[in-house]
């Protein structure tokens, strides 16, 4: 084992990985990425009217050409509860899995929102060394993912089979 996790998100995605040497080293490229998993905020991208009764904030017309009466609905409120949920949820996972593997290193990708709201739970949750890097990743293919994280050098390059 390597030792490192990686963690890719944003408000809706959340990917966990980590690094595994070739189990044939001769015939594939190693150290191999591993996805373990992907967690989902179905609130960040439900429609407003999936997630309230009105799909309007903010108004309400009164009865019989009356006027228009303005209100909050602490909409704002609701939604940066979900968010926390949501980091709290990417963060507990990512604890779990570092201890799971022994992970010395997680190396987390997010956008720069994201990655401050990550850096405020992950470090609650110590033990291991924190990379970070500001950029969502969440689209990227394994492959791309690798490359871009060790041309970083905070992964180790893939050696090509047969040289180890």
């Amino acid at each position: 084992m390597l030792n490192i996790i990686i963690v890719v998100a944003n408000g809706s995605l959340a990917r966990f990985f980590s690094l595994r040497p070739a189990e044939t080293p001769e015939f594939e490229s190693s150290p191999r990425m591993v996805e373990h998993g992907t967690l989902t905020n179905p609130e960040q991208t439900a429609s407003s009217k999936e997630l309230w009764s009105d799909s309007r904030s903010g108004s309400n017309r009164g009865a019989a050409g009356g006027g228009v009466h303005r209100y909050d609905d602490h909409r704002n409120q609701h939604r940066a509860e979900y968010e926390r949920r949501f980091v709290q949820s990417v963060a507990g996972e990512t604890a779990a899995l570092a201890r799971n593997e022994g992970a010395a290193r997680v190396v987390v990708t997010a956008d720069n929102r994201m990655l401050g709201m990550l850096r405020d739970e992950l470090h609650r949750n110590n033990g291991f060394e924190i990379k970070e890097v500001a950029k969502d990743y969440s689209k990227f293919s394994m492959h791309e993912l690798h490359e871009q994280l060790a041309a970083l050098a905070l992964i180790p390059a893939r050696r090509r089979p047969g040289f180890q």
